[in-house]
């Protein structure tokens, strides 16, 4: 099961819900004897594969899935075979996520964990839980991973949905990324990132119909620029972060560039600027923002507009200290109905 020049990664199913055949035991009790003799940029873990519902009839690996150039990571690319590689028939299928009517309850991943391309028609990942479960007392491994691991790569993939997914420790948690084939657009529920050094969501690029992420989960405290989201200058599209809660003592909440839209409602901030820099919970480089709804329990700088700021909308939002709007943008902004404390409303 690991190798010293087993370069793939595969998931985790220790026991799926249901119909479920007898899976390999005892793989994570010799992982510790095993890890000292792996080298770190090779590392992978093979658990098991996923199981289906008739163990005696078994096929070889997937041909869609396979290792790309990259490096060690799993690759997701089902384009033809989408619907098979999903909802394969009652065959055990090596796959890199859970088929729809399973759920993958955890996994060993270092480097990158899932990459998914090429899905043109309702890819589906549910409860997929990245965590470090060999011995997180190895200093240079841990510190490996939270330089350069990515949890969840997105390229191409059409009406994604992603449910109750998690991962801790690694440098990015949710990327999504241009490739040759496009973009990505999807729902995101109930996602989760903890100590994610550089950000906990960062978005290259993605679909103008967007990104809908609900019920987010993000820490971030390590390293030297600490930040949830990244929204970089290459995006176009549209990103909405919906009831997100984002906490530990971070630089800032949020970094947003690029000529697309990002939305926040109904969210809640706390801990940013934490070296006491004067930095915003929000920063905005440029492209259109709307803050709405939302609670800043510090009291500092709450959001921040460049001049290349479109478009902003800061309303209906609560502050933990004076509002504190840095607007220098040349473009049209509406700030409004805050809340904050200090404040009195004239009767």
């Amino acid at each position: 099961p690991v190798r010293l020049r087993h370069r793939r990664r595969e998931i985790v199913d220790h026991q799926s819900l249901r119909h479920a055949a007898e899976v390999m035991k005892g793989v994570l009790d010799a992982l510790d004897e095993l890890i000292g003799r792996l080298p770190i940029h090779r590392f992978a873990v093979r658990l098991t594969a996923v199981t289906e519902h008739d163990p005696e009839d078994v096929r070889s690996a997937s041909p869609s899935v396979g290792h790309n150039d990259r490096g060690a990571r799993a690759e997701v690319d089902l384009g033809f075979i989408a619907r098979l590689a999903f909802h394969p028939p009652k065959r055990r299928w090596r796959c890199p996520f859970e088929t729809l009517d399973e759920s993958l309850h955890a996994a060993v991943a270092a480097g990158e964990g899932m990459f998914i391309d090429q899905i043109y028609d309702v890819g589906r990942v549910e409860n997929v839980h990245f965590w470090p479960f060999w011995n997180w007392s190895e200093p240079a491994l841990q510190q490996w991973l939270a330089e350069n691991g990515e949890a969840f790569i997105f390229g191409r993939t059409d009406w994604q949905y992603v449910l109750n997914t998690f991962c801790f420790g690694y440098r990015i948690g949710y990327r999504f990324i241009e490739t040759a084939n496009g973009v990505c657009n999807g729902n995101f529920l109930g996602i989760g990132a903890d100590d994610c050094m550089e950000a906990c969501v960062m978005v290259d690029q993605c679909a103008p119909y967007g990104l809908l992420i609900t019920n987010g989960e993000f820490v971030s405290f390590r390293g030297d620029n600490p930040t949830m989201v990244v929204v970089n200058a290459t995006h176009q599209g549209t990103v909405r972060f919906v009831n997100c809660a984002c906490w530990g003592p971070n630089k800032q909440i949020a970094r947003v560039a690029g000529t697309g839209t990002v939305g926040f409602s109904d969210c809640t901030f706390m801990q940013w600027d934490r070296d006491k820099e004067g930095r915003a919970a929000i920063q905005v480089e440029s492209g259109t923002v709307l803050v709405r709804g939302c609670e800043f329990k510090g009291d500092g700088k709450q959001v921040s507009l460049a001049p290349q700021v479109r478009r902003a909308v800061i309303a209906e939002n609560v502050f933990g200290g004076l509002p504190r709007i840095d607007n220098r943008s040349t473009g049209s902004v509406q700030i409004g109905l805050n809340a904050a404390v200090g404040e009195r409303t004239p009767k």
